[in-house]
């Protein structure tokens, strides 16, 4: 086991720990603001980093030579990110657009 995949398990978490908080920070908006309760999608997004990390780790401990590796590979390390920080794109951008369009 290579030490660097274990450190690269920080990423997935260090995502899912700031769209946790970009949750909260949003939710606390959204109350004031009296707008949809769209940040729960952020605390999906932060539910689907973890899950990529909780499969990373599988990974890590699991023979190379099953069937499906690859695309279990391709689906844990790539999609499901991707995934996360597409969902939490649309929500931030419902949230925090009213910051780029004010003029100073």
């Amino acid at each position: 086991m290579n030490l660097v995949a274990w450190l690269a398990l920080i990423e997935p978490a260090s995502l899912g720990i700031v769209l946790i908080v970009l949750g909260h920070l949003s939710r606390r908006l959204g109350k004031y603001t009296h707008d949809k309760p769209v940040f729960r999608l952020l605390y999906a997004s932060a539910g689907f980093m973890f899950l990529s990390l909780l499969g990373r780790i599988i990974l890590l401990l699991a023979d190379p030579a099953l069937p499906f590796m690859e695309l279990a590979k391709v689906i844990i390390y790539a999609g499901l990110p991707a995934l996360a920080m597409t969902i939490s794109l649309w929500a931030l951008w419902r949230y925090w657009s009213w910051l780029l369009a004010e003029r100073g």
